[in-house]
């Protein structure tokens, strides 16, 4: 009775080695493939068991959910051969996928499914030329300070080399996962962006036009104080930029409520000032957002030259 124990051990390590040995070896080959949009796609499942038929199935990277791709698929062409040339007859499921488009995705994971047991992961990978897609407008109006965001997708295999210009000239600009950002946006950056987007299959590009809306917005900046001698030249300078343009009717110079002339480049000159003159010179501005105005305090008196 004391051997019965051993005998009994030794028959169930038996049975779960051939139990082990029954297991097929399931594989999907090729591991990597990769072909061009359009073209077909083979995967080989093998070995094939007479009671379970080999099932295809695909997961997106990183899900753990797989989705099972059935044999009628009109995606899916399945062909069943046997390989005897070793003198083993193998049988073997060649599913093919016809016309592969993923749907902007041009990486897809499949294993191969027989009875309970699955093979390794095989990854296909689809050529396709870019695709650029640029959400909402084409037109793009921003007050010059404000970040504007333009929703841009760029689709391609492989990667696609990316390019920008605005108004005809290269500058460089980094397109996001979710599209351009462009901070504190300033006149300098209205223009016509185009987006180049290459890889070895084709090209392709799209465009959109910023407006850069602006207050007016002085030359000399914020106020100003000024101290001149009795005799020196006075420059009081009015000139202000802005979008829409600020027509010149619409930039004053005014002293004491009284408005002063302004030449054609907005600019006010004293060619020898007296004590007089001295005061409170204020600029206005107006265009179609609003009306700016800055004031230049001119001080007039016996000051040292320098």
């Amino acid at each position: 009775m004391r051997g019965l124990p051993i005998l009994l051990l030794s028959l169930a390590l038996s049975v779960f080695v051939e139990c082990q040995d029954n297991i097929p070896d399931v594989s999907l080959t090729p591991n990597m493939l990769s072909v061009n949009e359009g073209e077909e796609a083979n995967f080989t499942c093998s070995p094939l068991l007479e009671e379970a038929p080999a099932l295809l199935n695909t997961r997106n990277p990183g899900a753990s959910q797989s989705q099972s791709i059935q044999n009628d698929d009109s995606r899916i062409r399945v062909t069943d051969i046997s390989n005897n040339d070793t003198g083993n007859v193998t049988r073997m499921r060649v599913f093919t996928w016809i016309n592969p488009i993923l749907e902007n995705d041009h990486r897809r994971e499949f294993f191969c499914q027989i009875g309970s047991f699955e093979s390794n992961t095989a990854i296909l990978f689809v050529n396709h030329a870019p695709d650029i897609t640029i959400g909402g407008e084409t037109e793009f109006t921003v007050i010059a300070g404000a970040t504007l965001n333009v929703s841009i997708t760029v689709d391609g295999w492989p990667e696609p080399t990316l390019t920008w210009t605005r108004d005809g000239a290269r500058v460089d600009l980094t397109l996001s996962k979710s599209g351009l950002s462009l901070p504190s946006v300033s006149l300098d950056d209205a223009g016509i962006y185009t987006l180049n987007a290459t890889n070895a299959m084709s090209s392709d590009t799209g465009s959109f036009t910023v407006i850069v809306r602006s207050l007016p917005v002085f030359e000399v900046g914020d106020d100003a104080r000024v101290s001149i001698r009795v005799g020196a030249e006075v420059v009081v300078n009015c000139a202000a930029n802005a979008f829409p343009p600020i027509s010149p009717d619409n930039i004053t110079l005014t002293l004491d409520g009284k408005e002063l002339e302004l030449d054609s480049n907005f600019v006010h000159t004293i060619a020898s000032a007296q004590t007089s003159d001295a005061g409170d010179y204020v600029c206005t501005a107006t265009n179609e957002l609003a009306t700016e105005s800055v004031t230049i305090t001119v001080e007039i008196g016996n000051v040292p030259d320098k």
